[in-house]
């Protein structure tokens, strides 16, 4: 088991559990490692035929711990770190989320990608990207607008603010609400509920409704073009901004930052050059560059 995420398989349903109640959940660079090596197991095991991630104690995540990510070495650590986010991407099988306390970060972004999510009552939600100075993370600048419309989305993005399990609700971001102290209880019988449909049927209608937004290649958003490592890479080296410092410079790298750490890029490179010698004039440019490789 690695540290503070605890896994276990029980009537079909493969359990994720964030267990860092001290720190509120605030996920580390080996808790991402955890999640990822935990659905990638249940993707493989054909015992497996849903995901159930939550949260012991008082929180579900409380966002990263940024200390944590002070001394990461892209070199020998980028792969580990990025690898959670693909398993996401790709899982083939239903994922579903049981969101109490507080949910704030990334705790509110991966739920965007995840089939479906209930939450407490008491449960409240918060983008803080904007009153950090950051960009948010995990592709949701693509995907809540897709949920909940432009407006919304852009008045959660914002302004940063609070919204209850409610709003959520009502936004088409949480699909039902429970008491807290039922919460994990219920979730799970309706993920045990689940878990006796036909895993293929499951599959398939899944594919359909990612369809139906546009998603016809399913939650890998590389598949449509987004995030072209090598187009990337040419459009920050041949702008003629950056000279030679940049010529070896790997693309994968800025877009860890984009996912990861996006406040680093205010002070650091990857390459640990100063972030103004980079062609973009502020982190939010990343998006512009994403966008346009939409195809």
């Amino acid at each position: 088991m690695i540290e503070h995420i605890i896994t276990k398989l029980e009537k079909g349903v493969f359990h994720i559990i964030f267990n860092r109640p001290e720190k509120r959940n605030a996920l580390t660079r080996s808790m991402y490692a955890g999640i990822a090596e935990g659905i990638n197991k249940a993707a493989l095991d054909k015992n497996v035929r849903v995901i159930l991630i939550y949260g012991n104690g008082k929180c579900f995540c409380a966002g990263n711990d940024l200390r944590d990510f002070q001394d990461l070495d892209l070199g020998t650590e980028r792969r580990s770190s990025l690898n959670w986010t693909e398993e996401i991407l790709k899982a083939n099988k239903p994922i579903i989320a049981a969101v109490h306390g507080y949910a704030i970060g990334i705790g509110v972004t991966m739920l965007l990608h995840f089939d479906l999510v209930y939450a407490s009552s008491e449960c409240k939600l918060q983008f803080p990207f904007v009153n950090l100075g950051l960009v948010p993370e995990f592709g949701s600048t693509f995907n809540l607008p897709q949920i909940i419309g432009y407006q919304r989305a852009a008045e959660l993005f914002f302004f940063g603010d609070w919204f209850s399990a409610e709003e959520a609700k009502s936004y088409g971001i949480i699909n039902k609400i429970f008491p807290k102290e039922k919460l994990i209880d219920e979730v799970t019988l309706l993920a045990e509920k689940l878990a006796e449909k036909p895993p293929e049927a499951l599959v398939e209608i899944s594919q359909q409704l990612l369809a139906s937004i546009g998603l016809s290649e399913g939650r890998d958003y590389s598949a449509y073009g987004f995030f072209k490592n090598d187009e990337l890479l040419n459009y920050i080296t041949d702008t003629g901004k950056s000279g030679d410092k940049w010529k070896n410079l790997d693309a994968e790298a800025i877009l860890f930052w984009y996912f990861q750490s996006p406040e680093r890029l205010l002070t650091e490179s990857p390459n640990s050059i100063s972030y103004r010698n980079l062609p973009l004039q502020n982190p939010g440019e990343i998006l512009i560059v994403l966008d346009s490789m939409k195809e």
